[in-house]
């Protein structure tokens, strides 16, 4: 990934203080600085005049809120989200480039987490509360043999073990029963077509078993 130039240290700060506002990581700017141990107006400062920021800063952040990517805030380089550079780490993994993974997620050429590292997120977007939260889910349901913790938190294998059957690969997203949602299923061969093709994800609800009359 190519570093982003377009910003310097004091707005990538800026940019990832707003991220965590919209992910509920903190309620405000307050917060932060109580949260990291950061002056209130040294952040002022930073924000403002351009005050430089030391790697003892980044250091006391990214420890603080481990999404945050060291080496992005630092240098710009890489993504702001951790989780992102974990993901491109496994579509590297599996092989898979970028248009081919846009086309399994149903994206465009732009992907939704291209403005946490831009510009734009300056800007109030009420859009950008959930867009990190839907892509991780889509993530979750397009790849199910993504580790979950390993992609939220890195800790873990990076691949799940799954329970595989002849075509399908057989899966559970956390939180999903609330929508009457037992499991979910991967079609991975041809022998559901036409009905169902390679890649299909079905969401399945458990009926009990059913007994058969001859």
């Amino acid at each position: 990934m190519k570093k982003n130039k377009e910003l310097s240290i004091n707005q990538r700060l800026a940019l990832a203080i707003i991220f965590l506002k919209n992910e509920g990581f903190i309620y405000n700017e307050t917060d932060f600085c109580q949260k990291t141990g950061i002056g209130r107006s040294f952040l002022s400062d930073m924000k403002s005049s351009g005050k430089s920021i030391s790697e003892k800063t980044v250091i006391k952040i990214t420890t603080t809120f481990p999404m945050i990517s060291y080496k992005w805030l630092l240098t710009g380089e890489g993504t702001m989200v951790r989780t992102i550079e974990r993901f491109y780490k496994y579509l590297e993994h599996k092989g898979i480039g970028d248009i081919e993974a846009s086309k399994i997620l149903g994206w465009g050429k732009l992907w939704p987490w291209s403005k946490l590292t831009s510009l734009q997120m300056t800007k109030a977007d009420p859009k950008l509360d959930t867009t990190w939260k839907r892509s991780i889910d889509r993530i979750l349901m397009k790849f199910p043999d993504i580790n979950r913790e390993w992609l939220l938190t890195g800790e873990g294998n990076m691949i799940v073990e799954s329970e595989n059957t002849h075509n399908a690969i057989v899966f559970t997203i956390p939180g999903s029963e609330k929508d009457g949602i037992d499991f979910y299923v991967r079609v991975t061969d041809s022998t559901l077509l036409p009905k169902y093709k390679i890649g299909d994800t079905i969401a399945c609800k458990a009926i009990g078993k059913m007994s058969i009359k001859k």
